[in-house]
């Protein structure tokens, strides 16, 4: 009887290791970017803020700096409520356009990786360049800026 839930547990490790393998190494394409994205999550290190309800979701590593600085950082994350709720990136060929409130940073791209991950990099009009991680899934593109600890969670539209 222990023999064959070894087993068991084996093929069932096995199996979920090779699902698991298959999606990561599945890449998106320029084709995946294409359209308007709405954001509807902003996280940081420590909350995560759902831009369509204003709703803030405190990380419990937050709550080692106290319940007056979690605090803190929920009604910040709040106040940005309003503001993101018109934050879009919006993709056309290889053009971007990002908008956040009144900051619009538009370029062209190509796409990249950087260890394990894809990545978009950016030559804004500006004549800066820029590159980001980025993870397309469920019909979510998922912008992560590594060094800032932040994660900008958009939905097609």
């Amino acid at each position: 009887m222990q023999t064959g839930r070894f087993i068991m547990k084996k093929i069932f490790l096995a199996i979920a290791f090779f699902f698991c393998l298959s999606l990561w190494s599945q890449n998106a394409t320029e084709k995946d970017l294409q359209g308007k994205w709405q954001l509807i999550t902003y996280t940081t290190a420590s909350a995560s803020l759902d831009v369509e309800t204003g709703k803030v979701t405190i990380d419990k590593s937050a709550n080692t700096f106290g319940p007056e600085m979690a605090n803190k950082l929920k009604n910040d994350m709040e106040s940005y409520t309003e503001m993101l709720k018109t934050a879009y990136v919006e993709i056309n060929g290889n053009n971007f356009m990002q908008v956040v409130s009144d900051s619009v940073k538009a370029g062209t791209f190509t796409l990249g990786s950087q260890g394990n991950y894809q990545t978009i990099e950016g030559v804004f009009d500006d004549g800066t360049t820029g590159s980001i991680r980025f993870l397309v899934r469920d019909n979510k593109l998922m912008l992560n800026f590594p060094i800032q600890n932040k994660t900008y969670t958009y939905k097609k539209v």
